[in-house]
């Protein structure tokens, strides 16, 4: 991932969000410019938690439509250990 060289307005991803002070958004750039694939299936993973999460609480019905009628989507889906 090219996050950009540090100290380059028009680059620098990293340095861009420690000026508008996105801590979160900092922590995670890192994480990527460390290991990229492995932070890559955690936000695959943790992204994946939340949206199954929330359509089995019946807080995304649209959601679980969309889903349900997307030919490649596997319904029996289940996540695996954490």
């Amino acid at each position: 991932m090219d996050l950009g060289e540090p100290e380059d307005g028009k680059t620098d991803a990293i340095g861009e969000a420690k000026r508008e002070g996105q801590t979160e958004v900092v922590k995670l750039l890192r994480k990527f410019k460390k290991d990229e694939t492995k932070t890559r299936d955690e936000v695959r993973m943790a992204l994946e938690v939340t949206l199954f999460e929330a359509i089995s609480n019946g807080e995304v019905s649209e959601m679980r439509e969309i889903l349900l009628k997307n030919p490649t989507q596997n319904v029996n889906f289940r996540m695996r250990p954490a």
